[in-house]
Parts: C-alpha cells; sequence; structure tokens
C-alpha cells in the first residue's frame, strides 16, 4: 500500500490518504506512522465500526 523506495525518493511527509469505498473494517495500521504529517484521512464508505485512538 505504501512502499518507499531508498532516500531520497521516500516522502514521509504524507499530507494525505484516499481509502474511499475500499471495504476496511478497521483503519490499516500502516497509516497511523503518517500522524505527525497526515491533513486529510478519507475513509468514506466503508465498513468502519471503530477508530484509532
Amino acid at each position: 500500500m505504501f512502499k518507499c523506495f531508498p532516500i531520497p525518493f521516500c516522502n514521509r511527509n504524507v499530507e494525505q490518504v484516499d481509502k474511499r469505498h475500499c471495504n476496511l473494517t478497521n483503519v490499516p495500521d500502516d497509516i497511523l506512522r503518517y500522524t505527525r504529517t497526515l491533513e486529510d484521512l478519507l475513509l468514506d464508505a466503508n465498513q468502519l465500526q471503530d477508530l484509532p485512538k
């Protein structure tokens, strides 16, 4: 899903993740590594019950 190529090609400053209509039942763990820079997390139209704290 989020793969990084060797530096300098890896952008760790992810600002937006779009996971709309992905049939998710929980928030993928790899999204949590971007919480420092993430501004928009789009999770519309999924089957989510809870969000991580």
